[in-house]
């Protein structure tokens, strides 16, 4: 995957949890953005549920199976579990740091595990992957970028919870006055990103971590504010589209048309399928719009979804049968679920089981 590409991941991300804040606030107008442990006294988990996560937070892998050394702080969580983190860290003629975005790439590794580790533990597994990988002066200079990093983050996350009420005020609104208030949202997240980015981050750091992202938020949103603008008529936008295409750099815009064949591919293939079409047809399709290699990728990740589908379906249908077994206890009944998710998934596909499990119990 291109850097490019990770970058319209990142930008999608941000769209999906602005969506996702705003679903929040329409089933709880009166809520306003919570902590884990306050949705937690709120909202208490099912028995079964919090048995599941205490089985997956107990669930360790190997560090030296993930790392190049035997980490001090013991094995690492085990949705680590088939990662290698051997991330090259460069310095110059005098030792001191090359900051560029494989530093953030090891930050970010850690703080993935942000759920299942404390966030001690995580600086503290941190530095000791810079302290293995790093002699002086370079060391102390990334340690230090560590330190604003986690700064900036927690910024962030500050920023997001004062801006629930925001959230509130755009669900009081109502047809197109909510979607101008909603990209004018938009448009203050990426300012506050950029600003909270450049108050914590130096300027070196700040442009090798965040260039290329800011570059694909800036021209998106552009993109965004012309299609939006009901006062332009379609050529209008057409012509305004393509100057903001021509002042883009290149990467930026090849790979947004990348992403449109994607959305095209996508959609002609739902009406084939729909139509009754054969996986012959759907394949010819894509190879007509991908070419030969890429449709060869779809159609294993076609037979991957397939296998997987119906290895949920076989768990939930055991599992339903469990459940139903009025001669077993509760107790009897949770255990023979759990040596079944054992046995059935291993430990990374375990977490993804409690979504299955939950849209399956809301239907019974």
């Amino acid at each position: 995957m291109s850097l490019i590409q990770k970058k319209i991941i990142s930008f999608t991300i941000l769209l999906v949890i602005l969506s996702v804040l705003f679903f929040v606030f329409l089933v709880e107008r009166d809520e306003t953005k919570a902590s884990p442990e306050i949705l937690a006294e709120h909202y208490p988990e099912p028995a079964h549920e919090i048995s599941q996560e205490i089985e997956s937070e107990q669930k360790r892998v190997l560090s030296e199976k993930v790392l190049p050394y035997k980490s001090i702080y013991g094995p690492l969580p085990g949705t680590l579990e088939g990662t290698i983190m051997q991330q090259a860290l460069v310095v110059d003629e005098e030792g001191n740091l090359r900051i560029s975005s494989d530093l953030q790439r090891v930050f970010d590794f850690f703080l993935s595990t942000i759920e299942e580790e404390n966030l001690d533990v995580i600086l503290n597994r941190i530095q000791e992957y810079l302290d293995y990988s790093l002699d002086e002066p370079a060391l102390s200079q990334a340690k230090e970028i560590m330190s604003q990093y986690i700064a900036m983050k927690k910024a962030l996350f500050d920023f997001e919870v004062e801006r629930s009420d925001s959230l509130k005020r755009i669900m009081e609104q109502s047809g197109d006055t909510q979607g101008e208030t909603y990209l004018s949202l938009l448009k203050e997240q990426l300012d506050a990103q950029r600003d909270l980015r450049s108050l914590h981050l130096g300027p070196e750091t700040h442009e090798a971590f965040y260039a290329d992202e800011e570059a694909y938020d800036s021209y998106s949103l552009a993109r965004m504010e012309v299609n939006a603008n009901k006062s332009l008529t379609d050529e209008q936008k057409q012509a305004r589209l393509a100057d903001i295409d021509a002042q883009a750099p290149i990467d930026i815009v090849e790979a947004r048309k990348e992403a449109q064949v994607t959305d095209i591919l996508k959609t002609k293939t739902q009406a084939l399928k729909a139509s009754g079409g054969s996986q012959q047809e759907i394949k010819a399709l894509r190879t007509e719009m991908l070419g030969a290699e890429a449709a060869e990728r779809f159609d294993l990740l076609d037979q991957e979804r397939a296998d997987w589908s119906q290895r949920i379906e076989s768990y939930l249908q055991k599992r339903a049968a469990i459940l139903s077994n009025e001669g077993l206890s509760e107790e009897a009944k949770q255990q023979q679920i759990n040596e079944l998710r054992q046995n059935d998934f291993d430990s990374r596909e375990q977490i993804r089981i409690g979504v299955y499990e939950r849209k399956a119990d809301a239907v019974n």
